[in-house]
């Protein structure tokens, strides 16, 4: 089973903040697992959120990361099963360590 490609087309003007982004987004990984072990919605749905609007704001490029934020958040604000939100938590921890930045002008 071959993994998807995750390639995001980042403004080079970008290059110097962005392992700074990918780094802290790796380390926020820890606290997003801790919320959805705990069941702790309100946690969730500020991470979702958190994800949504800082990767959209570092760049355009992170359009599926911003995607998946938008997700978590919808599905903790609704309160979905935990198993859903545990599949977005999944989609977004397989993006952040597989993601591959391409610089363009």
């Amino acid at each position: 089973m071959s993994e998807k490609k995750i390639v995001a087309y980042v403004e080079r003007d970008m290059e110097e903040i962005i392992p700074f982004f990918i780094e802290e987004s790796k380390e926020e990984i820890r606290q997003l697992i801790d919320a959805l072990r705990t069941g702790d919605y309100e946690k969730l749905r500020e991470f979702g959120h958190k994800i949504k609007g800082s990767s959209v704001t570092c760049s355009e490029g992170f359009q599926e990361m911003s995607d998946i934020g938008l997700a978590i958040e919808s599905a903790a604000r609704q309160k979905k099963s935990l198993k859903e939100i545990q599949a977005l938590v999944r989609a977004y921890v397989d993006y952040v360590s597989h993601v591959e930045i391409i610089y363009v002008d």
